[in-house]
Parts: C-alpha cells; structure tokens; sequence
C-alpha cells in the first residue's frame, strides 16, 4: 500500500500539468530499484541481528539536481519520507530505492542518488531513465560505476546486490 501511495502520489506530480491536456492521465513510472546489502562474508546488513548492522535511522537518500546540488529526499507526507523502505519479510531484507524522476531531477537522461548509509558509507546510483510523454522507465542502473542493470542487454536483476 506504502508504494503505491507513493507511486500515485509521483504519478499525480508528473501527469497532471496544463501541457498534458488531452492526454491519458495515465502514467508508467518504474524507476527505483531493490537492493540486498550484504557485508564480506554475505550477510544481511539491513538485518538487526548481524553484527555491525547498518542502521535504518541513519540512512538517508540524496538526489543531484540540474544546479549541481544534491537535496535530500523527504517528504514528511509520505509513510517512506525518506524515499526508501527495507522490507524485513524476506532474507536476506531489501531496500527499496525510491529514485526523484521530477524534471529537476533528470539530467541528460539520468538521475544520480546517494544512498547515506551512515555518517562515513555510502553509495552512488545513476539510473538512465526512457522518457515518453506517458512513461519514464529506468533502462540501466550503476553502482559506484559499475554497471548492475542493463534491460536492454538482458542484465535484469530483480535485486541488485550491494557488497560492504
């Protein structure tokens, strides 16, 4: 429920501006990702119980805008106002990364988030983004600069691993 709120509220955002009359209000957004984040010996550290866990008040999601800044994602409105979820109900869990596909956003086509895990670790992703007037769909996703997703190349992870 939490993500398609989520998702209604970004497809609200996008659709429904004046250069959308008479256009379908409907809109395709599918541009964050899942993720595992596992430690060296692969275990779980969005888990509680593994040593040295990462700390689900400390992470926090940064997003470069089109002025060469980076703005934190929150939205106090939202059930996620940090702009993820970690889902516990799986093993290892899964972060759900929620991406800022807002115009402000996208540069050249692609969107680049910082994911603060703590005070000293974090992770960069860039997702390329496919843009029609109904639709953006992420077309690949990097990791630090490595390539982790790739639809069109048949490189479609359902969760994208993360190594600490």
């Amino acid at each position: 429920m939490k993500k398609i709120f989520f998702l209604l509220m970004i497809c609200s955002l996008i659709s429904c501006t004046s250069e959308d009359s008479g256009r379908s209000n409907n809109y395709v957004v599918k541009v964050g990702f899942h993720f595992n984040v596992l430690n060296n010996n692969g275990k779980d550290l969005l888990n509680e119980d593994t040593p040295n866990n990462l700390n689900s008040n400390d992470i926090r999601i940064e997003h470069l805008n089109k002025n060469g800044n980076y703005e934190v994602f929150y939205y106090e409105h939202l059930d996620s106002k940090y702009g993820y979820e970690i889902y516990t109900d799986t093993i290892p869990h899964i972060f759900d990364y929620g991406n800022r596909p807002f115009k402000e956003f996208i540069i050249n086509n692609k969107t680049t988030g910082i994911i603060k895990w703590n005070a000293t670790e974090r992770d960069t992703i860039v997702t390329e983004i496919e843009e029609t007037h109904n639709t953006q769909i992420a077309t690949k996703v990097w990791v630090n600069g490595e390539l982790k997703y790739d639809m069109h190349n048949g490189l479609t992870p359902e969760v994208i691993t993360i190594v600490k």
